[in-house]
């Protein structure tokens, strides 16, 4: 049997411009979430319903974003990152390995 390693999805703008975005191995994502171009996602990662993740940003191995989490843009997450409902990651933020968000607090 074949196994998926990453599945990279690309899609063409409305302007014209590609989106791409790469999903890891057992990942998570809800329906309901927005994820902009240029993110990269980690194996066995969950993205919530109504999250957001934004341009260039990267969430580590094992991370978990909660329900109307925001991650800006260029925000770095490291692997076992938790951002809690309703968290915020603030662009450029470099978040380390096993930090914790709690819910509705502000990570710069």
């Amino acid at each position: 049997m074949d196994t998926i390693e990453k599945t990279w999805i690309e899609r063409t703008n409305s302007d014209g411009k590609t989106s791409r975005i790469c999903i890891g191995k057992d990942t998570e994502i809800k329906p309901t979430a927005k994820i902009r171009d240029k993110v990269t996602i980690g194996d066995r990662a969950t993205v919530g319903g109504i999250a957001y993740v934004g341009r260039n940003s990267t969430i580590g191995d094992d991370s978990s974003i909660g329900f109307a989490a925001t991650i800006h843009d260029n925000a770095q997450l490291g692997d076992h990152v938790i951002v809690e409902d309703f968290g915020i990651v603030m662009a450029g933020a470099n978040v380390p390995s096993g930090t914790i968000i709690k819910k509705g607090k502000v990570y710069y």
